[in-house]
């Protein structure tokens, strides 16, 4: 699963190409009810608006059956992280709640090398990342 940036988050266009490209199914946030759900994405894919003025996947029916299908790789985007591998977001916690689903995928978060600080505050409900990605360095 990959974001779509906003605010200067580092972009995930690239990705996106290349995993089409290869074949590979590839999900996007959908935040629905204050929840944040993986949503299907196609190479011709309609967005909308949605929390945070992010663009999403229009949310329609046929986009996916499976509140959560099974995914191997998650890729967040990082208001800041740690060298611990904490992650801070905009504060809402949506994927805190969506990662619980996804013990087993790898979490990768990847930001600018100065959003990396040597200790970020955490709450109990915060999930680590796997992997931190930077422009300057791979932290895992």
């Amino acid at each position: 699963m990959l974001y779509l940036p906003i605010r200067n988050e580092v972009t995930t266009y690239c990705f996106m190409n290349h995993f089409w490209e290869k074949e590979k199914k590839t999900f996007l946030p959908n935040i629905r009810d204050n929840t944040l759900f993986p949503s299907l994405y196609f190479h011709d894919s309609q967005f909308v608006a949605g929390a945070f003025n992010t663009l999403q996947p229009r949310d329609t029916d046929d986009i996916e059956k499976e509140d959560y299908p099974p995914l191997d790789i998650i890729i967040l985007p990082c208001v800041g992280t740690d060298l611990n591998k904490n992650r801070l977001g905009y504060g809402k916690g949506y994927y805190d709640q969506f990662l619980v689903h996804y013990p087993q995928a790898l979490k990768i978060g990847i930001c600018y090398d100065f959003q990396i600080i040597e200790n970020l505050p955490t709450i109990a409900t915060d999930i680590k990342l796997d992997v931190i990605v930077s422009n300057q360095r791979i932290i895992s």
